[in-house]
């Protein structure tokens, strides 16, 4: 992951709506995203800001697949 790579959270697996309290089902986000930067370290992972359709939000590199990488 980079910035300027587009990347996809995957699914919740309570992803019916009502049944899952998580950010993106609240927002009924379509979970795709633009890396925005690089954030520092957490719990040994590194951390990257993410523009989603809903707003930013920060991930680690195993929390989202990249789907285009920037060139």
């Amino acid at each position: 992951m980079k910035v300027g790579d587009v990347v996809r959270v995957v699914d919740c697996p309570a992803y019916t709506r009502g049944e899952c309290e998580c950010v993106f089902c609240f927002y009924d986000s379509n979970r795709i995203g633009v890396v925005k930067e690089q954030d520092e370290y957490r719990r040994g992972c590194q951390m990257w800001v993410v523009q989603f359709d809903w707003g930013v939000w920060k991930l680690a590199n195993d929390e989202a697949e990249v789907i285009s990488e920037a060139g």
